[in-house]
């Protein structure tokens, strides 16, 4: 839960901007001290500070030294639950995957046909982000099972042949930031290696992917960001639901960081993070190899995916993995 403050910076030269937050109403010429100072041209805050249902009153200015100051108007927000659609509220490209929202998932392509019923297959799922980048795979045979135990809701991947595919642009690729966060139960026996979700060529070691496997070497599921020099990765271990993520902020792993259960597992490795367009489609449940085959299917159970293509405040990363927890039953703080 948060609130995010934007607005248009028609200031230029200015040294920075004061954000004013009381509880109350504010005088413009006898302002409270400021309530957090940030860098010049800049048009967006995330205040994490609040209680929701609490009402709040901000101003924002725009100051040169000690004797220039430029003040906002007044606006008075509402602080309310957290919703995982505020994270697109500023048009941010990514998609948003919720099992448990039924008017989501669909039996075929074209959405014609919907899934009602425990064991139904699903060919599509609709992105809730607004960007169209829905799952999708053409396969009946492909296709994953809706299942409920009538708490919580998933799909089904077999670790056979169930797979769907997501356009390329849902996870941005070159140096942009982006932040992925997944709810999962891997299944899958140790000593294999397949994939959750893989974006990158089929000759994955000459170039940069973004993926979540289960790493045959360890008997660990990793969160991996392979770069040309360098992989920074979390493990965990199969058969219990978890949060998974990952955050970079630039274009070197050092920006990376990465998330399990709502804590950070700091990364100390270095190397580009750049993903780079790839020849083959992007991937849930198994590895594209050129088109046509596959490899590392999976058998996990999916509770949901958000995928941001911006780097994530600590307010929101929190809030996230709490949201992604909630669809899986997992007891995070």
């Amino acid at each position: 839960m948060g609130i995010r403050l934007t607005w248009t910076d028609n200031n230029f030269g200015e040294d920075g901007h004061r954000i004013y937050r009381s509880t109350s109403p504010m005088d413009a010429e006898s302002l409270p001290a400021p309530y957090d100072e940030i860098g010049p041209n800049v048009e967006l805050y995330d205040d994490g500070g609040v209680m929701e249902g609490e009402t709040y009153y901000y101003r924002v200015s725009a100051y040169i030294g000690s004797s220039t100051e430029v003040v906002s108007e007044e606006i008075q927000i509402t602080a309310g639950e957290f919703s995982i659609a505020d994270l697109f509220a500023n048009s941010e490209t990514g998609g948003w995957y919720d099992p448990s929202d039924l008017s989501t998932l669909w039996q075929d392509e074209a959405g014609t046909l919907a899934v009602s019923s425990d064991g139904d297959p699903v060919a599509r799922v609709d992105d809730k982000s607004g960007n169209g980048n829905n799952l999708t795979i053409s396969e009946s045979a492909r296709r994953p099972l809706y299942k409920t135990d009538g708490t919580y809701h998933w799909l089904l991947f077999d670790g056979s042949n169930d797979r769907m595919s997501f356009p390329a642009g849902t996870i941005q690729t070159g140096n942009g930031a982006r932040s992925t966060f997944m709810a999962l139960t891997p299944l899958d026996a140790q000593g294999s290696t397949v994939y959750y979700l893989a974006v990158g060529d089929s000759n994955i070691s000459d170039r940069q992917s973004w993926r979540i496997r289960h790493d045959s070497g360890n008997g660990a599921v990793r969160l991996e960001i392979q770069g040309s020099a360098a992989v920074g990765s979390t493990d965990f271990v199969d058969g219990d639901p978890h949060v998974i993520g990952a955050v970079t902020s630039g274009s070197t792993l050092d920006t990376a960081a990465l998330y399990l259960d709502g804590a950070e597992d700091p990364q100390s490795t270095s190397g580009t993070a750049t993903l780079e367009t790839s020849s083959v489609s992007p991937s849930l449940g198994s590895k594209e190899l050129d088109g046509s085959s596959y490899e590392g299917f999976a058998n996990f159970r999916f509770y949901g995916w958000v995928q941001v293509n911006r780097a994530l405040t600590a307010t929101e990363i929190s809030n996230l993995s709490g949201a992604m927890a909630d669809l899986a039953g997992i007891p995070i703080s």
